[in-house]
């Protein structure tokens, strides 16, 4: 008898531990890769911050995506030191602060998404990316039209590749080469 007691308090023991695990599992999954930054940025003031989950990229690709978008001016500000190191009170930054035009994207890294990575002559961030100088990198888009920033890991060119496809595909001020010498020839 205290023998069936003592196995059935195993068994809840047990089975609130594989519960909790179950949970934790469940919680870190939700994070994604991107988890680090979701919850360094989560908190700050301004910025409404979304995680979305296998977002489609293209009909092969789907990624995490963290997204950052400034609900003020304040937040907006902090975006553009943040991620494009342009110099507050700078004219570039206060043309960024008031356009809809301004788009940049570049490679950065966990520790610092908004910085440039070291980058060895001759080569490119996917050649070190392959070469196992980064475990990944981030591909940082800042958009002026949305007022935000979307962050996605890269972990291989093809990913890095397909990522600058999709954004300028998807981007509303992007043309193609053939309007731009257009406007060109309309400006003469």
């Amino acid at each position: 008898m205290k023998l069936l007691r003592i196995l059935r308090w195993l068994v809840l023991l047990l089975s609130v531990l594989l519960a909790v695990q179950l949970l934790a599992r469940c919680h870190a999954r939700q994070r994604g890769e991107l988890g680090e930054l979701y919850e360094r940025y989560c908190e700050q003031p301004g910025v409404r911050v979304a995680l979305v989950q296998n977002m489609p990229i293209n009909d092969t690709l789907s990624k995490d995506i963290l997204l950052l978008t400034a609900t003020d001016s304040a937040g907006w500000a902090w975006i553009l030191t943040e991620f494009t190191n342009i110099e507050e009170g700078s004219p570039l930054f206060n043309a960024a602060m008031t356009s809809t035009w301004f788009m940049c994207s570049h490679a950065g890294t966990k520790e610092k998404p908004g910085e440039r990575p070291p980058l060895s002559e001759g080569t490119t961030y996917y050649d070190q990316l392959e070469q196992g100088v980064y475990d990944e990198l981030l591909r940082v888009f800042v958009t002026a039209s949305s007022r935000s920033t979307l962050i996605v890991a890269i972990t291989n060119r093809q990913e890095g590749k397909a990522l600058i496809d999709m954004m300028m595909d998807r981007n509303e001020f992007s043309i193609t080469p053939e309007e731009a010498r257009q406007l060109k020839n309309k400006s003469i």
